[in-house]
């Protein structure tokens, strides 16, 4: 699809300020270009040779314009008459008594001189003024449109779902969001707004010209049809390289934000050289193809100057010839004044034209940046709400797994990570997922928050299919402890709070005091109202973990997921949280991924997997006498069978346990 017809809905938002453009432009393009026909009456006062014949009607710059037949009479003393003198010398000129005004000229130099001098002067600074108003206004447009691109692109970006993020890198998404739309507002800036001008500053010229000798333009119009090919072909040529040059700039993005996020591991493993070398390839992979790009661009310039001075030469030498031979050919009456007028007139002629085909640089380059943007733009996410999704429950809901086989889209050749996999989890039963690396365990809770869509069987949440729940309301329900815990650089309130914003102080600190926080966070110099710094750089990885616990709590979901969120910390603390976890997981469907079987061994059910299959399930002592996997796992960790039944984290024996008393 053309871009433009998707970017004219933008620029039409600001149809009043475009139109105010425009006229303004007209009025300034066309000024520069006529303000020279004001020096015609300067070369002929300053060239005028006494002796010569005055011919024509005198004109009396007091008398009105229809009094042209008066004598010439001296400029007055008093400022009042002084300016009625130089008004109706104008108002005749402009009347029609151009050679009455013309022949007062040359009896008047000086007043003459000052005169057009100061009209000349108000016509610059006219000019000038309208210049700076156009700038402004388009500033606005072009910083208003990048504004909505940005928030409209981001807003896209963050509502896409995990499959997008896995295979496009945050580099690639920076630099659409920064390079490409300062690129789009530059060139929204340079074609709304000095460029117009320049426009009809060309066409104004282009009338001048005509004006002066049809014939003679001509000979200087003989460039035209070799700048427009350079316009043409060279803008093909900048949009392509350019659109090549920005993907090499992702790549920049992409490594020196990695290295930046990993910065403690590239310090732990004295990889600063490493890195140094990776961002320097990618940094020389730009500028070769920006050097490229850099040739093309830089050609225009020089190819604009040769065929403006080819122009003024062809004019100059083809005018002088046919002037001074016969110089009615050139048009009627075609005096020196006439000449030189035109040979200012061409010179400047090709100065605006410069400068289009500058924006044609821009715009190419712009327009490359926005194809960039649609793109992203035009991606769909592939998991979407159902036209009949429902709000999921709020209840303790009981989650079931039938049949289900997923693959990560990303990878070329997937393989299932879950095969024909089931599994039912009660409402309220705590759950411990345990195997070794690769076997499925964060897959699952993957698909039960719905980032990824199964490709057989169905995931059941209270009974719903979750493709026909709303995302919205899913993950309103469900709270994650991830390993890896994330901290955005704001307060520690802010920090806990992030899934319920309108939360209090007192349930910001109730829940730090559940997550064993509060105690630390009550001893640094500001409490909750400190900044923890990037990614929670202030804090240690404990205290990050503890955070993260409370930022859970504080949500009050009914489904409940832990991903390792006790391996870093210290062995008190983890006996604390474990503590916690008795008040905090009772009355919520509970899902725990550990390799730290501290905590495992207190889920009412201990779910095994390996492979993407279910290879065993009980409670921590049937698993550890059966002497599978799991008592294998155990051992390794000096784990055996001492945990009583009412340790359970859900309040209530295990589930074989209790199955043995009934």
């Amino acid at each position: 699809m053309s871009l433009l017809p998707r970017l004219l809905p933008r620029l039409w938002a600001f149809k009043f300020r475009l139109l105010n453009i425009a006229i303004l432009s007209v009025v300034a393009g066309f000024l520069g270009a006529f303000s020279l026909i004001a020096f015609k009456p300067i070369i002929e006062v300053m060239f005028y040779q006494p002796g010569e014949a005055i011919e024509g009607p005198q004109v009396s710059p007091l008398a009105p314009p229809e009094d042209a037949g008066s004598p010439v009479i001296p400029l007055p003393s008093k400022i009042a008459e002084k300016v009625q003198f130089y008004k109706n010398l104008v108002q005749n000129y402009v009347a029609g008594h151009q050679e009455a005004a013309k022949q007062w000229m040359l009896h008047n130099k000086v007043h003459a001189l000052i005169l057009i001098g100061i009209i000349l002067l108000v016509a610059q600074a006219l000019g000038a003024y309208i210049k700076y108003v156009v700038e402004v206004m388009t500033a606005k447009i072009g910083l208003g449109i990048q504004k909505d691109l940005k928030d409209e692109l981001f807003e896209h970006i963050v509502r896409q779902d995990m499959p997008f993020f896995s295979r496009t890198s945050t580099g690639q998404i920076m630099a659409r969001l920064q390079n490409d739309t300062r690129k789009v507002q530059r060139m929204l800036m340079d074609f709304t707004g000095s460029t117009v001008i320049d426009f009809f500053n060309v066409i104004g010229l282009l009338c001048v010209l005509l004006y002066l000798s049809p014939r003679l333009t001509i000979y200087a119009a003989v460039t035209l049809p070799i700048l427009g090919g350079l316009f043409y072909f060279t803008g093909r040529a900048i949009r392509k390289l350019s659109d090549k040059a920005e993907e090499h700039d992702a790549g920049v993005f992409h490594v020196s934000q990695e290295a930046l996020s990993g910065i403690a591991v590239v310090k732990a493993f004295g990889a600063d050289g490493h890195e140094v070398k990776r961002f320097k390839q990618a940094t020389a992979q730009t500028n070769r193809r920006l050097l490229t790009l850099q040739r093309v661009q830089g050609f225009v310039g020089p190819a604009n100057d040769f065929l403006s001075t080819l122009a003024v030469v062809l004019t100059l030498v083809m005018g002088g010839i046919l002037f001074l031979g016969d110089r009615n050919y050139l048009g009627p009456d075609f005096q020196t004044a006439d000449f030189t007028i035109y040979l200012l007139a061409i010179t400047r002629f090709y100065r605006p034209i410069k400068g289009l085909l500058k924006l044609n640089v821009t715009y190419h380059r712009g327009m490359a940046s926005l194809a960039r943007i649609y793109r992203i733009m035009d991606i769909q996410p592939t998991i979407l709400d159902a036209p009949d999704a429902v709000d999921l429950p709020d209840r303790t809901p009981r989650v079931e797994f039938h049949g289900v086989t997923f693959a990560y889209p990303r990878r070329r050749n997937p393989q299932p990570v879950l095969e024909n996999f089931n599994l039912e989890v009660e409402p309220g039963e705590v759950v411990a997922l345990v195997g070794p690396s690769g076997a499925g365990k964060t897959t699952l809770i993957n698909l039960i928050c719905r980032f990824y869509d199964v490709q057989e069987g169905v995931v059941r949440i209270a009974g719903h299919d979750v493709r026909h729940l709303r995302q919205r309301s899913l993950r309103d329900r469900i709270a994650i402890v991830p390993q890896e815990t994330f901290l955005f650089n704001d307060t520690i309130h802010e920090n806990i709070a992030y899934g319920r914003t309108d939360a209090t102080r007192a349930e910001v600190e109730q829940a730090a005091r559940l997550a064993h926080a509060h105690h630390f966070i009550a001893a640094l110099p500001d409490g909750y109202d400190t900044v923890v710094g990037e990614r929670g750089g202030k804090l240690s990885t404990g205290q990050k973990q503890r955070l993260a616990i409370a930022r859970a709590l504080l949500k009050n979901p009914t489904i409940l997921i832990f991903d390792e969120a006790t391996a870093s910390l210290d062995a008190e603390t983890e006996r604390q949280i474990r503590d916690s976890m008795r008040l905090i997981c009772r009355g919520r469907t509970t899902f725990i991924i550990a390799h730290r079987f501290s905590t495992v061994m207190m889920a009412d059910r201990i779910v095994v997997l390996e492979n993407g299959r279910i290879v065993e399930q009980g409670s921590h002592e049937t698993l550890y006498e059966a002497g599978g996997l799991y008592a294998r796992l155990c051992n390794i960790q000096g784990i055996f069978v001492d945990t009583p039944p009412e340790a359970t984290l859900s309040g209530h024996p295990s589930r074989s346990l209790a199955n043995g008393l009934g």
